[in-house]
């Protein structure tokens, strides 16, 4: 009969070990790359309401008030392109149309960014990426 010696049990915890770091730095690449998501969605506003991710708010009575375009409180992942926030540094919007950015970004790093009236052409690239999507990692872009 043999028994342990400390050599084996030596061994036996370095093998522990590795798994568990092994299954720890797994866990930790998941977690990143998860924290990592945005999601892009650029459209009408009619394709974004009908999509759910646009919604109207307020209230109108005759002609008193009135009703603002926002983004929908619960979004729905599939419905947006994904992209990795810390590679992903461009929105390529269709050319010869204005579009305005709808969710909370601050349009102040994108460049070129908006015009004197608040509408985005051409390819957006985002300057400070952690500035950028820090209010929310869903972008809603409507063609004006």
């Amino acid at each position: 009969m043999r028994t342990a010696s400390s050599s084996d049990s030596s061994i036996c915890v370095r093998v522990w070990f590795s798994r568990t770091i092994a299954s720890r730095s797994d866990s930790v690449v998941k977690s990143e790359a998860k924290r990592a998501e945005g999601f892009i969605a650029v459209g009408t506003k009619d394709s974004l309401k009908a999509a759910g991710l646009l919604v109207e708010e307020g209230s109108k009575f005759l002609v008193f008030g009135s009703k603002k375009t926002m983004p929908a409180r619960k979004l729905d992942a599939n419905a947006f392109t994904k992209v990795d926030i810390r590679n992903d540094r461009t929105i390529t919007l269709p050319e010869g149309k204005k579009y305005k950015l709808l969710s909370r970004q601050d349009p102040a790093y994108l460049q070129p960014g908006p015009d004197s009236k608040g509408k985005l052409v051409g390819t957006q690239t985002i300057t400070d990426p952690e500035a950028f999507w820090a209010a929310s990692k869903y972008v809603i872009i409507a063609q004006d």
